[in-house]
C-alpha cells in the first residue's frame, strides 16, 4: 500500500517536471501570446473617451466618500446615496465595456 502512495506522488512528481519543463521551453510562445492579448485589450479599451474616464473618477470618488461617510454621524444617512451613484456607474461602464459592440 505504501509503496503504491510512494510510486503515485512520485508519478505526480514526474508530470509536473515534464509540465515545467514543457512550459520553459515554450515560454516565447507564452510570452508573444500574452503580448498579443494585451496588445488587443489596449486597442479595445482605447475606445473609452474623456466621458468615460469622468464617470471611472465619479465612481471612484462616490466609493470613497461612501466610505468616509460611513464613520461619521452626520453624514452616515447619505453612504447609501454614495454607494448607490456607484454602482450605478459601474454597471453602466461594464455594460459599455464588455456586452455593447462598437462595430
Amino acid at each position: 500500500m505504501l509503496e503504491k502512495a510512494v510510486n503515485f506522488t512520485s508519478d505526480l512528481a514526474r508530470g509536473a517536471v515534464h509540465k515545467g519543463i514543457e512550459l520553459y521551453e515554450n515560454r516565447e510562445m507564452y510570452k508573444n501570446r500574452m503580448i498579443d492579448a494585451s496588445k488587443a485589450a489596449y486597442d479595445r479599451f482605447t475606445s473609452l473617451d474623456c466621458c468615460d474616464l469622468a464617470l471611472i473618477k465619479v465612481a471612484v470618488l462616490s466609493l470613497g466618500v461612501s466610505l468616509g461617510a460611513y464613520f461619521s454621524r452626520r453624514l452616515r444617512k447619505l453612504v447609501p446615496v454614495f454607494l448607490a451613484i456607484s454602482a450605478a456607474i459601474s454597471i453602466y461602464l461594464i455594460i459599455k465595456a464588455f456586452i455593447c459592440d462598437e462595430d
